[in-house]
């Protein structure tokens, strides 16, 4: 298969993960999770960002559940689902960052019908700060992205295109913002 450059637009990924998961270190964290929901590249991009972070730092995965296969955004896992992965076991980490906001709000969920408190006994972080991220108690922390200039910056790159057909293979990063909420906190001592 040939690959050839093309003009895209995307959002800063790399540094979404990577802010989640130094903000997780710096309170101390440093038996990490992850629940993997985007597949494609924007889903290998934030996984391999994750691992690289940690490896850099000498630590590894605690543990991921991947659901990239069967589910996406649109379709995230039921919660029955993630109760099946989780089952009666303990969950082996203090923290966990989850690549959507609403797989962040169901593993809440289950972890409080572990007798988990999340912000309190686990720290969570979700990713697209949905609105509902604020509303959830407690409130979550998510990787913000920045849709309305995702969009503006993609006409202008298509405008540009047009107008300077010569001007090719531009990308354009739109960065991200961790907004940190009540779900994270230092790691309970056990």
């Amino acid at each position: 298969m040939t690959r050839r450059a093309v003009n895209s637009v995307s959002h800063d990924n790399i540094g979404g993960i990577y802010a989640a998961v130094n903000h997780l270190l710096e309170l101390g964290h440093t038996r990490i999770g992850y629940i993997r929901l985007m597949s494609g590249a924007i889903g290998d991009e934030r996984y391999e960002t994750y691992v690289n972070t940690l490896s850099k730092k000498g630590l590894s995965p605690v543990c991921c559940w991947d659901y990239s296969d069967e589910y996406n955004v649109m379709n995230p896992p039921k919660l029955s689902v993630i109760r099946k992965s989780f089952g009666n076991n303990a969950y082996p980490g203090t923290a966990v960052i989850c690549d959507s906001d609403l797989t962040a709000i169901v593993f809440m969920r289950v972890m409080r019908e572990h007798g988990l408190v999340p912000g309190l006994d686990i720290s969570i972080v979700g990713y697209d700060d949905l609105e509902v991220a604020a509303l959830m108690e407690p409130p979550l922390t998510s990787v913000r992205t920045f849709e309305s200039e995702l969009g503006s910056s993609t006409a202008d790159l298509l405008i540009s295109c047009i107008e300077q057909p010569g001007i090719m293979y531009r990308h354009i990063h739109i960065g991200t913002e961790l907004r940190v909420r009540a779900s994270t906190a230092p790691p309970p001592e056990r």
